[in-house]
């Protein structure tokens, strides 16, 4: 697979995940901070978080086609750069958060489990394709 597609197929499944994405987010405000607190919210929504990144790649690396380890690390390093690029644009433009409040959310001592979010989206589609036997 020439360079090109590869890249456009690696974003376009990205794309799938922001939804997803967002939609964790309201659930942790909505849902599960109320009744649980941010303390439990936080970690939780992490892990849920991670686990859909997981299981769209579980479903997408038949289309990803990764030929050998390299091109399954690759796609996860596209989709590590786009989702910090994402979360520093959201966070710094779309809700006006200073840089200390953005790295903020890299520290797993308050809870926030985004951390785990990045290493899991890093490793997602090689992991995938490894236990679908596609690699």
């Amino acid at each position: 697979m020439t360079l090109h597609h590869w890249f456009v197929r690696a974003v376009v499944v990205w794309v799938m995940i922001v939804p997803l994405a967002i939609i964790n987010a309201s659930i942790r405000e909505l849902l599960l901070a109320p009744s649980f607190g941010s303390g439990m919210a936080l970690p939780v929504s992490g892990a849920m978080l991670s686990g859909l990144v997981l299981l769209v790649a579980w479903v997408a690396v038949p289309y990803l086609k990764p030929a050998n380890h390299w091109e399954g690390w690759r796609v996860g390093l596209v989709w590590l750069g786009l989702t910090l690029a994402f979360e520093v644009l959201l966070g710094r433009l779309g809700a006006g958060m200073s840089w200390s409040a953005v790295l903020a959310t890299l520290d797993p001592r308050s809870g926030n489990l985004f951390v785990l979010v990045l290493v899991t989206t890093l490793v997602a589609p090689w992991l995938m394709a490894k236990c679908r036997n596609l690699l």
